[in-house]
């Protein structure tokens, strides 16, 4: 858990704007905290939207509790800042989300809109912008078929590009070449 890495902060306060619109959702955030004091300014930022009741801090989930996490999600959210580090890297957790078939909201940041669509099969928004975070979770809570499908289009460009037998071949021939 990480507020400059994961934009966790502005998460919980999008999902503060759209929580009484939604009674029967919950945020859970998993993981640990990236230092001590993360927990605490977000349990504080929780208090402070008066959210406690709908928001769990689910902690850190062994390997094999991540899958069920993910696929008794609702809507999976990486809403990463504008960074160097979001600039230059490609969360791999961002497959693991599409590979459930669930919607995903994600951030336009590093590579993320070469290979995703806004609308198509994930729904992209702006880093840093509670209003259109809040307008997406809105959006996908309330129009559960359009949710659906962009989530299956999602699982089928996870297998299209992040999937690794379908590069297998390709880097044995590479590989092979420079041999």
């Amino acid at each position: 858990m990480n507020c400059q890495k994961d934009g966790l902060d502005i998460l919980i306060k999008s999902f503060s704007r759209i929580s009484q619109q939604f009674p029967d959702y919950r945020l859970k955030i998993a993981g640990s905290p990236a230092y001590p004091e993360e927990k605490e300014i977000l349990v504080n930022l929780v208090k402070q939207l008066m959210i406690e009741e709908r928001v769990d801090f689910v902690g850190r989930l062994n390997r094999s509790e991540i899958p069920g996490f993910l696929l008794s999600s609702s809507v999976l959210v990486l809403a990463r800042p504008d960074s160097k580090q979001a600039e230059g890297g490609f969360p791999t957790k961002l497959g693991e989300y599409l590979m459930t078939g669930n919607p995903v909201i994600v951030t336009d940041v590093g590579e993320i809109s070469s290979y995703l669509e806004n609308g198509r099969n994930a729904f992209i928004i702006q880093p840093g912008s509670e209003n259109e975070l809040a307008e997406k979770l809105a959006l996908v809570l309330g129009d559960k078929e359009k949710s659906k499908s962009v989530g299956m289009e999602g699982r089928k460009a996870a297998e299209r590009y992040f999937d690794f037998n379908n590069y297998v071949d390709r880097m044995r021939d590479f590989i092979m070449a420079i041999v």
